[in-house]
């Protein structure tokens, strides 16, 4: 695995090359995707917040409506993948694009 900083001058060498704009392009994209498949399936996540691993994200728990101890409800585990990812080129452009913009970003429902 390469440095942060032999990964930047990898990327200083790209941009400055003075082969024209579609070298650059190409470079940054070969770089996107190296960096895509080195956090690819990172954002996975169960439901239920005290598992961290899918083998134990299985079965059910318990949560308890608006935090009310008198009205349990059981509901299943599932191991789910995060909306923003980075898991091909594509999701990680959205992922860019939203952090960057903040279009399409989760808006706080309080």
């Amino acid at each position: 695995m390469t440095s942060s900083v032999e990964r930047l001058g990898q990327y200083a060498n790209c941009s400055g090359s003075s082969e024209g704009g579609s070298w650059s392009l190409m470079c940054l994209m070969t770089s996107l995707s190296k960096h895509f498949t080195m956090i690819r399936g990172r954002f996975y996540r169960c439901t239920d917040e005290a598992k961290h691993t899918p083998e134990e994200c299985k079965g059910t728990f318990v949560v308890y409506k608006d935090g009310d101890m008198n009205h349990p409800m059981v509901k299943e585990r599932f191991w789910v993948n995060s909306d923003f990812n980075f898991d091909n080129v594509m999701m990680g452009m959205l992922a860019l694009f939203t952090v960057s913009t903040f279009e399409g970003w989760p808006h706080d429902a309080n």
